[in-house]
């Protein structure tokens, strides 16, 4: 059975090897009749054909059904086939993108667009499949992970590929070479991650919550159940699951039975959300309080009434302001020639801190995460502009924000760049800086390790069992 997998295999791949030869000497020749450039334009038929020899048991993975509507993939070999990697590499992103949005689609909208769209009025805009189009293939990505939806591996590695599909495709101009091995790892990698897997386990358990809350009518009688499931849920799925409660809860739109519902379940989900999540349903308020809409203000006070949480409304508008502003910045950061965008926004979050730091509770975290993830840069490096305003930030910050540093390493989308030396470099840099001013016993030690472990182990220092010891010692 194998010998005839490996023949079938041969007669697909062979022939196609022989056209692809022929087709490269003959663009070739064509290219130098008109006195266009030939020389650099197509891959070699040596690397393309190592695409071919290994596309076949790539392809075979994918359920005949689901292969039938692979349109780029089709154009992601087409392009291979042609020598065009830089193009194939579009495709294959292309791809993980469409498939990403029907995957979100077919989920739970709302329950994704209330967790990767945290800005309540932006969020607003946000309402069917149409408008996943207008999210950033980074906010895409990113929120998938955040659903649950992908894994903290596979978010790592389909970043790096939007990094090089951002630097290194057809999608701008670049002169990069990449390889066939090269580009069937990036395609095994969206196939594995994006294209093959369903959501499973514990995301399926909000989605059935979510669509219960808005289907059905709940009773007293359902919350033991439903709170026993609550509690299971990892960290960052009940933090979702907050979002979209309140999102849901304070939509005026929404049906009273819903809302009802919601009030059965509320306390569980808060006290299984984290310190974080919470701190942003203040912010949530403070947002409806600035824009006069009267309505989702009232639905928030009450649910932050319900759920005990009435400390968590904003001391002032300060804690909104630095909100927008650390939004404005990650944005800018993400984004497409973000070196040049980076300095006026990072100068006008720089307005909102006094010189001792001080900044409010609920958004000290994201502040102290943003801040770090724009110092440590990308894998290109760090805008030479912001650079001495992060600095200044960085210098300002006390004991809240000397302790939050060390969570930074808990997020995926930071702890993919320490993968990059010079990222790495960076970290320890903001590490060593703090580190004099670290009182706690327990907290020296995190900042010790942070600054001495090897460059293979601080993406993954998060995860070690006696840097989580520490970390639960604070």
């Amino acid at each position: 059975m194998a010998n005839r997998d490996k023949k079938t295999e041969t007669a697909i791949v062979r022939p196609a090897t022989n056209a692809i030869d022929k087709f490269s000497d003959g663009l070739t020749g064509f290219l130098e009749d008109l006195g266009l450039p030939s020389k650099g334009v197509l891959t070699t038929p040596d690397e393309r054909f190592k695409v071919f020899r290994n596309l076949p048991d790539l392809v075979h993975n994918i359920d005949e059904d689901r292969r039938g509507e692979a349109m780029y993939i089709s154009k992601f070999v087409a392009a291979c086939g042609a020598g065009l990697f830089d193009a194939a590499l579009n495709f294959i992103w292309d791809e993980v993108v469409v498939r990403l949005r029907g995957r979100i689609a077919r989920f739970d909208l709302a329950y994704f667009f209330d967790t990767a769209v945290p800005d309540t009025l932006q969020r607003l805009d946000y309402k069917d499949e149409d408008d996943l189009r207008s999210l950033s293939d980074a906010a895409l990505v990113r929120g998938a992970l955040k659903c649950g939806m992908l894994t903290d591996i596979g978010y790592k590695h389909l970043d790096y590929i939007r990094e090089m599909r951002n630097w290194a495709s057809a999608a701008h101009p670049n002169h990069a070479q990449l390889t066939g091995l090269q580009l069937i790892s990036w395609c095994e990698t969206c196939v594995r991650e994006v294209i093959l897997p369903e959501p499973e386990g514990e995301v399926l358990e909000v989605g059935r919550l979510l669509r219960n809350l808005r289907e059905q009518t709940l009773s007293a009688a359902d919350v033991p159940a439903i709170a026993a499931s609550i509690r299971r849920l990892p960290d960052d799925l009940a933090a979702a699951l907050l979002r979209s409660s309140v999102g849901h809860y304070c939509d005026p739109r929404q049906d009273v039975r819903v809302r009802d519902n919601i009030r059965l379940v509320a306390e569980h989900v808060w006290q299984s959300a984290g310190e974080s999540a919470r701190g942003e349903v203040g912010l949530r308020y403070a947002n409806y309080s600035a824009n006069a809409d009267l309505d989702r203000k009232k639905h928030a006070h009450d649910f932050l009434n319900l759920v005990g949480g009435l400390s968590y409304l904003p001391e002032s508008d300060l804690a909104l302001e630095i909100s927008a502003r650390v939004a404005d910045l990650e944005t800018a950061h993400e984004g497409f020639d973000n070196f040049y965008n980076e300095p006026p926004k990072a100068r006008e979050l720089r307005k909102y801190i006094a010189a001792d730091g001080l900044v409010p509770a609920q958004i000290n975290d994201e502040y102290v995460r943003v801040v770090a993830r724009c110092r440590i840069g990308r894998t290109q490096g760090v805008s030479r502009m912001a650079a001495p305003v992060y600095d200044e930030l960085i210098g300002r910050f006390g004991e809240p924000q000397i302790r939050s540093f060390v969570h930074v390493l808990a997020h995926a989308e930071i702890a993919v760049r320490l993968e990059n030396l010079s990222c790495a470099n960076r970290f320890r840099e903001i590490a060593t800086k703090l580190r004099p001013r670290v009182i706690d016993r327990p907290l020296q030690q995190l900042y010790d390790a942070m600054t001495t472990t090897t460059d293979a182990q601080l993406p993954k220092l998060w995860r070690d069992s006696r840097f989580q010891r520490l970390v639960a010692a604070l």
